[in-house]
């Protein structure tokens, strides 16, 4: 798999990627720090299933797109996409550990040649824990086909040259982490028995790299006037704040929907044939997440939806990029009996040799007054 490549990233992107790294190095001791602190919920909001084993089956399709939307003329919008595949995957949790494999197989995909292919490698992650979330994205994707109109209908204007590069990610903290669940909205791992909602805050930080041979701009007289843009480098980081909530209906059915919003410092460089425009900014971006189906005691069937934008000021356009995935699950719990006990086994030895000592070692240390 040839994917797109990353010249240019000097200082700066070394300082993004350390940036990057102590955000997920906090997230990472923060969740090693919850899995062992007593996270004792209010169970008349919500359900676990720690002694249970969940199976599932799904449908995915993660994405990342460039929009220009140019200042003056908001028709002229130029919207590409990637062209890649529906894939359908199994997977597992029980407790902490979620494992998932999934491939876009040709009979549920139904590509079209004219639309071009896409190289990618997209290595988006999603945890969820009790009082935490952690995102992160690692997307590399080359080869785009415009998806605005242009002048030659039923004709797609394809970019096999184009690509993006993006790394960064996102930490919010659930206040209501007693009454409320993500795991039960997202994962469907536990199931949320009352209506709850958590305010959220966290933070952010974000390098993307988007680059072609020529101008972004497609040689269609439609898009005459605007600036022959071919490369933007962008970094940001900021703190946020959201609110999620999730409706439960009849017992089982179950409606969620989050949105939160990032006050980001933006540094961008943009390039022309005529030269380069450095930039400086602080603008709002926005991260969303919704989810509905039916999650009973046994089984689950539900749809979710992550979409993650990053906004920025770039000559005469505002660029847009969203990244994120939708996502069709069905679950099946087991509970773990003998036969399943020797499959999950390493995972019970984890928490009793690892974890319990933690704890232990935690419990015996005196607390200051």
């Amino acid at each position: 798999m040839q994917l797109p490549k990353l010249s240019g990233i000097k200082i700066v992107l070394q300082q993004c990627m350390t940036a990057t790294l102590l955000l997920f190095a906090f997230s990472a001791s923060y969740a090693q720090q919850e899995s062992v602190q007593a996270n004792v919920h209010d169970t008349t909001f919500f359900k676990t299933f720690d002694g249970y084993f969940t199976g599932r089956f799904y449908f995915s399709n993660k994405f990342i797109t460039p929009d220009f939307i140019p200042a003056a003329n908001k028709q002229q919008l130029i919207a590409y996409r990637p062209n890649t595949p529906i894939t359908m995957g199994v997977g597992a949790t029980y407790q902490w550990l979620t494992l998932n494999l999934a491939y876009g197989f040709k009979f549920i995909n139904q590509f079209k040649d004219d639309r071009g292919k896409t190289r990618y490698l997209d290595l988006q992650s999603h945890n969820y824990g009790r009082r935490g979330i952690i995102d992160f994205y690692g997307q590399f994707y080359k080869g785009f086909y415009l998806q605005s109109p242009g002048s030659t209908p039923g004709k797609f204007y394809v970019r096999p040259d184009m690509g993006i590069s993006q790394i960064g990610g996102q930490y919010e903290h659930i206040f209501n982490w007693r009454k409320f669940s993500y795991r039960a909205a997202m994962l469907q791992s536990e199931r949320q028995l009352r209506s709850a909602g958590s305010l959220t805050a966290g933070f952010e930080a974000n390098y993307s790299i988007i680059s072609a041979d020529s101008s972004f701009v497609p040689t269609d007289p439609l898009y005459a006037g605007l600036p022959a843009l071919s490369r933007i480098r962008h970094i940001e980081f900021g703190p946020s704040l959201g609110y999620a909530y999730t409706l439960v209906l009849f017992r089982n059915v179950f409606v969620h929907a989050n949105a939160s919003g990032y006050l980001d410092l933006n540094f961008t460089k943009s390039s022309t044939p005529f030269g380069h425009q450095n930039s400086v900014t602080v603008r709002p971006d926005f991260a969303y997440r919704f989810a509905a189906g039916i999650n009973r005691p046994q089984w689950t069937a539900a749809v979710t939806w992550i979409n993650n934008q990053l906004n920025a000021p770039v000559q005469d356009f505002r660029y847009r990029q969203t990244s994120g995935l939708l996502r069709l699950t069905f679950n099946y719990r087991l509970p773990v009996g003998p036969k399943l006990k020797k499959w999950v086994r390493p995972v019970d030895y984890f928490n009793e040799r690892v974890i319990s000592r933690i704890r232990n070692k935690q419990e015996a240390t005196p607390q200051a007054n």
